[in-house]
């Protein structure tokens, strides 16, 4: 696995060879895929099952087959989660890591051309909370993993649907970040946060402990 240095608290910048984040042949056992993510994980700065509590990895840009794609505003569950519980066990989801929807009014207008520029999470390691029922099921709060609500992310200023390198240059330099990002089912309603199916989406609950709680999350690319 790389080795990733952290730049800010609650950040893990790219992997400077993405390519060593994969996902495991299909026949591998469950305690090798464990294994496998779990390393994902601690390469990236997290840790994994702290105090008993369930590890969201999410892998951006590699879908649950491994084939590898560009990120896009889309309300397709085009990315990889899995879940790891404190007893070994692994779920694993086709979820969008992304926003759904390339523009929206509720997003913050960064370079004041009056349009809200949707953002997307950089990868990083997170803190996940109970925040109550959001599009039909449960949700879970995100924070950086110091509690910072504010998350350090990236704005699509010209409402492509992408992140360009030069937007990302942009928004590292004037220190965009985004609030209230939520784990929620369906992409449809996504202006940043993470989301599954709908119909996924009480699996993906049950396998993080339930609607009360609380887990860890660590999105990188793939």
């Amino acid at each position: 696995m790389p080795r990733v240095r952290n730049s800010a608290p609650g950040v893990t910048p790219r992997a400077p060879d993405a390519a060593a984040v994969s996902l495991l042949a299909r026949g591998a056992t469950e305690a090798e895929k464990f294994r496998h993510y779990a390393a994902i994980v601690a390469a990236n700065g997290g840790k994994v099952n702290p105090a008993g509590l369930a590890t969201v990895l999410g892998v951006r840009g590699l879908n649950a087959d491994g084939a590898r794609h560009a990120t896009r505003a889309t309300r397709a569950y085009d990315d990889f989660i899995v879940v790891l519980t404190s007893d070994g066990h692994v779920n694993e989801f086709s979820g969008a890591t992304h926003p759904g929807n390339a523009w929206s009014p509720k997003a913050r207008d960064v370079d004041g051309d009056t349009k809200g520029d949707v953002g997307t999470i950089r990868p990083g390691n997170f803190l996940a909370e109970p925040h109550g029922p959001q599009f039909g099921g449960p949700s879970f709060s995100l924070r950086t993993a110091d509690g910072n609500p504010r998350l350090p992310g990236w704005r699509d200023t010209d409402q492509d649907g992408r992140v360009s390198e030069r937007e990302r240059t942009a928004s590292v330099r004037r220190a965009d970040s985004l609030t209230e990002v939520l784990f929620h089912p369906d992409s449809a309603f996504s202006v940043g946060c993470q989301t599954l199916a709908p119909n996924d989406w009480e699996r993906f609950v049950e396998a993080v402990g339930g609607p009360a709680a609380h887990f860890t999350y660590t999105l990188v690319d793939g």
